[in-house]
């Protein structure tokens, strides 16, 4: 005889005050991050191709 299992399901509460601090800090890690990834990459003269077309990097 099949016995499922149980499972039990949560879901996060948008709401409370420490998820949305979670998702500030999330916000400034990655503007953090994505500030020193682009000074490293002005540095080391690396030319970024977007969809738009070719940039180059000046220090």
């Amino acid at each position: 005889m099949f016995h499922p299992k149980k499972t039990t399901l949560y879901t996060l509460n948008t709401e409370s005050l420490i998820v949305k601090a979670l998702k500030k800090i999330q916000h400034e890690i990655m503007f953090y991050d994505a500030d020193k990834i682009a000074r490293e990459q002005t540095e080391m003269r690396i030319e970024i191709i977007t969809e738009k077309g070719k940039i180059k990097a000046k220090a």
